[in-house]
């Protein structure tokens, strides 16, 4: 059964530096009511302050999708790949090819794979 979860309803953070309101449990954040959506494992709607972001960080085994909604963030893989993402670009970053590393998600969404390889690798699409 599907229920509807208002905005205001989900976990909310405020860390100075980044203000989070999470769907499901997150970090420290555990919820048994709310862990999971089929696949989708995280639904954050992120606002990072400008001239911050997050700290490198690795992904395992998740389809990384961004969408940028005002202003623009950069993504750092951990091979030293850049990526600048404006808004209205979405890129796809597939967490188990080479870019297991970010430093910002303004509103994140992760998956994990239905599949052993999407080719998502690395894709930026506008």
């Amino acid at each position: 059964m599907i229920r509807i979860r208002k905005s205001d309803d989900r976990h909310h953070e405020d860390f100075g530096w980044l203000e989070t309101w999470w769907s499901f449990s997150f970090d420290t954040y555990y919820d048994p009511e709310h862990t999971a959506f089929g696949p989708l494992r995280v639904l954050n709607e992120d606002y990072i302050r400008p001239g911050t972001g997050f700290p490198t960080h690795a992904h395992r085994e998740m389809e990384i999708l961004t969408f940028v909604l005002e202003g623009a963030v950069e993504h750092e893989d951990s091979l030293g790949n850049r990526t600048i993402i404006r808004a209205g670009e979405g890129p796809a970053n597939d967490g188990r090819h080479g870019h297991p590393a970010f430093r910002a998600q303004p509103l994140c969404h992760g998956a994990a794979p239905p599949a052993p390889d999407l080719g998502l690798a690395g894709s930026q699409r506008a």
